[in-house]
């Protein structure tokens, strides 16, 4: 199961142990975005040099992949990223999706089920469309009892599902703190 770690504003990033404890247990791709920093990749030292670029004053989201759908490839590791919302969009767990086109279950549910509602938001004088936790709430809300889904839109971040606290950080699941006890 991947798992997804959400640094918020005005904390520190998280440390090197840490993230490759997460690593080490889901491998087969990484994730960041920042309002100012995106990477996808394999390169756990590349992904450490690019985290390193974030700063302590803005939220970061950080996804480790456990490919369930999809093959182990940069495109189909989170985050996913809409332009004209300027949304990226993470999620951890397995949704009841048929993979298509070499696409991951993520990937489908943001384009079908998640970006239509972002387009349907009433726009800002910048361009950009709040993340309209009510209306995206209704759309995620039947998967989130398994699932967990985090946004980021400018610097707004919403995330849904069951999240847990650790160390000043959120974390989808801390299945990757326990694996660690045993290896």
């Amino acid at each position: 199961m991947c798992v997804i770690i959400y640094k918020p504003t005005n904390r520190e990033l998280p440390d090197r142990e840490l993230l490759k404890l997460a690593y080490h247990v889901n491998h087969d791709g990484i994730g960041l975005v920042s309002p100012e920093v995106n990477y996808k990749g394999f390169s756990f030292d590349r992904f450490m040099r690019v985290l390193k670029t974030c700063k302590e004053k803005e939220p970061v989201l950080i996804h480790f992949r456990w490919a369930t759908h999809g093959s182990i490839a940069r495109k189909n590791c989170h985050p996913f990223h809409d332009s004209q919302t300027d949304t990226w969009f993470m999620h951890n767990g397995v949704l009841p999706i048929e993979s298509s086109r070499d696409m991951t279950d993520s990937e489908i549910f943001f384009r079908s089920e998640v970006v239509p509602v972002l387009k349907a938001g009433q726009f800002l004088s910048n361009g950009k469309s709040p993340l309209d936790y009510f209306r995206l709430q209704e759309v995620i809300d039947p998967y989130a009892s398994s699932n967990r889904f985090a946004m980021l839109c400018g610097r707004d971040v919403r995330l849904f599902g069951q999240w847990y606290g650790y160390d000043g950080l959120f974390c989808s699941n801390l299945r990757f703190l326990y694996h660690s006890m045993f290896v």
